[in-house]
């Protein structure tokens, strides 16, 4: 699963504009690689974890030949290790460098947008449920060990909030470079969850005393996507949402102009209004084991 780079214009039933659904699309583009490197790095570290558990539950169990044969896959991995984790880190950076380059030229979308009041129909639309989407989890176990020192419980309470917060496919950095460090949605409140973790360690290290914490971070996808239907048009609205997002091509409401209009040939050129009839829809969940 991975995480969806978000405008906070984009609002259920609103009107929408085309050109920041294509700078979601330019920055998508831009992390995806980083997203295939991440995953394929999480995979080998999961599988150096396995066979390291494998080789230590095995040494009374089979010969010396056999656990050195595990122990030359566990090197193969370790290279492997290494070189994902390379490439990822060229990959980030590279991504790093085009999001801010994407920022630079003012594409990225701002916290604060304004269009035309929404020609829906509140009081006769509805939102409801269709299951058009997918269910899916991404599942992250991580063991943090406490080491008393000076910088002890900080280090300790950094530590588990930064997994909390790249514990999606998509780097933190990357995903709050997004939108200019907007919070994004879909891989979702990175910055909140990330400060919420960091306070919920703090507070119980400064009231018990700890050895370590697991952390286990959950990102769901529901199949259940949210979808207005019936999806009905005020006609008054609408003339006035067409005209106020359009001047140029300015909708007049007397009989003849309707029927011009009505009547006008469509081209590639004539301009459209946009409306967000759906969104798909997803969970986290972070739990700490002391």
């Amino acid at each position: 699963m991975t995480s969806i780079p978000y405008d906070p214009t984009l609002v259920l039933g609103n009107i929408v504009d085309i050109s920041r659904i294509k700078a979601l699309q330019e920055q998508k583009a831009i992390v995806n690689p980083v997203a295939v490197a991440r995953e394929k790095l999480n995979g080998l570290t999961r599988q150096l974890y396995k066979i390291k558990m494998l080789i230590q539950q095995m040494a009374s169990l089979v010969d010396a030949a056999q656990i050195e044969n595990l122990k030359n896959q566990e090197r193969i991995i370790m290279k492997a290790v290494s070189k994902a984790t390379v490439d990822y880190a060229k990959l980030f950076l590279k991504a790093q460098d085009e999001l801010y380059k994407h920022t630079e030229k003012g594409k990225t979308s701002t916290k604060i947008g304004m269009t035309a009041e929404s020609p829906m129909d509140y009081t006769k639309s509805e939102p409801k449920p269709h299951p058009i989407s997918y269910d899916s989890i991404k599942f992250d176990v991580q063991y943090f060990q406490f080491e008393s020192n000076k910088e002890g419980a900080s280090s300790h309470a950094s530590s588990i909030s930064n997994f909390v917060h790249g514990s999606g496919s998509v780097p933190p950095e990357v995903m709050q470079a997004l939108t200019g460090g907007a919070v994004p949605v879909g891989g979702g409140g990175g910055g909140e969850m990330k400060q919420s973790a960091h306070d919920s360690i703090a507070t119980t290290m400064a009231r018990h005393s700890l050895e370590g914490t697991i952390v286990i971070v959950a990102h769901c996808n529901h199949k259940n996507a949210l979808m207005i239907d019936p999806f009905i048009m005020d006609a008054q609205k609408a003339v006035r949402a067409w005209n106020a997002t359009f001047p140029g091509d300015f909708l007049k409401t007397s009989p003849r102009e309707i029927a011009k209009a009505a009547l006008k040939e469509e081209t590639n050129f004539t301009p459209k209004m946009h409306m967000l009839s759906g969104c798909s829809l997803a969970s986290s969940f972070v739990g700490f084991v002391h």
